[in-house]
């Protein structure tokens, strides 16, 4: 079953070279299949409201209440830290769903979160790899809290463009999903383009160093 795969290796071998490529990026992320129908009902509020001020994912990671704290004068790193605190209880929660589940044997709700591993991103659309079975044309919602150095959650919907095959370093097999974003709010997407930015310059500096006057700058900090 999904629930029991250990999703800390997805991505990190496959026998499709391009995939392994990716593995560097990769990051936690959840969805939900939807219908067709409720992916065309949910794309005018995806689009209008970012994820912050949506209630079906608002506080998913904290991040409603981290605007909150951000106007009463907490500093970056304070919400940051708040956030994380969060993502963490979260993951501790569904730990306890699959405990719970295999002790008594239910199995969990069907609405559960299914959890997938990223290795591509952009404002546009994703790929990301699980053990959830799916098909081209899925629709699902999607939630995507970013890791530092930009930590906050954003969320979109989006439908399989692309379906493939991969295998774990497990040895199990998995899926691999292109997935189009068909509604995502614009501020939503901004954040993504703050990550990837932050993402590129922070890989750049492990790889060259810090570029020319970014040192004095650090120094000056």
């Amino acid at each position: 079953m999904a629930a029991e795969e250990k999703f800390e290796e997805l991505g990190k071998e496959s026998n499709q070279k391009r995939t392994a490529a990716r593995t560097e990026e990769r990051f936690p992320v959840e969805f939900e299949r939807v219908s067709e129908a409720d992916a065309r009902g949910l794309e005018r509020l995806y689009l209008a409201k970012r994820t912050a001020e949506r209630e079906d994912v608002a506080g998913a990671a904290g991040d409603d209440l981290g605007d909150q704290f951000t106007t009463m004068g907490a500093t970056p790193a304070q919400v940051q830290m708040f956030q994380q605190t969060v993502r963490l209880i979260r993951q501790l929660e569904d730990k306890v769903d699959q405990l719970h589940a295999a002790v008594t044997g239910k199995p969990l709700s069907a609405a559960k979160r299914q959890k997938a591993m990223c290795i591509d991103l952009s404002s546009g659309g994703m790929r990301f790899i699980t053990g959830v079975p799916l098909a081209k044309g899925d629709h699902m919602k999607i939630v995507i809290p970013l890791p530092p150095p930009h930590p906050v959650t954003v969320s979109a919907v989006g439908k399989a463009v692309k379906i493939s095959e991969v295998r774990l370093a497990s040895g199990k097999k998995a899926c691999e999903a292109a997935i189009q974003f068909t509604a995502i709010n614009e501020q939503d997407q901004e954040e993504i383009v703050s990550y990837s930015f932050k993402r590129q310059r922070e890989m750049a500096y492990k790889t060259t160093g810090p570029a020319e006057g970014e040192d004095e700058e650090e120094e000056k900090k």
